[in-house]
């Protein structure tokens, strides 16, 4: 069994196409995950600190039918936010992540 775990992430109001994976060890906290993610969606982040990203769990189909569709938080009605920094992965994601689903959206931080 593998001490590490792959997430497909998606920064929101963007399309499926540009999905990307983040792998960490599953005894890492949410705040190291936030990290990790903050080097993948580099420049867009640059400016914004860790502990501002807000990142919620989905549970999302990435098939091909639906690539060029945007996703919206509020479109999406199974999700959790991920507000603990503290919280070790694998007590957040209790179950197997499957292949071909989205498993993190990242908020897009609002343009002060």
């Amino acid at each position: 069994m593998s001490d590490n775990i792959t997430f497909f992430c998606l920064v929101e109001g963007d399309s499926k196409e540009e999905v990307f994976e983040v792998e960490i060890e599953k005894k890492k906290s949410v705040s190291f995950l936030k990290e990790k993610i903050k080097e993948k969606v580099h420049p867009e982040f640059e400016n914004v600190a860790t502990k501002k990203i807000v990142l919620w769990k989905v549970n999302i189909p990435s098939g091909n039918d639906t690539m060029a569709v945007k996703i919206i938080l509020n479109d999406i009605q199974d999700k959790l936010k991920l507000s603990s920094p503290t919280k070790i992965i694998n007590k957040v994601f209790t179950e197997n992540i499957t292949d071909d689903f989205i498993n993190i959206i990242i908020e897009r931080p609002s343009s002060r």
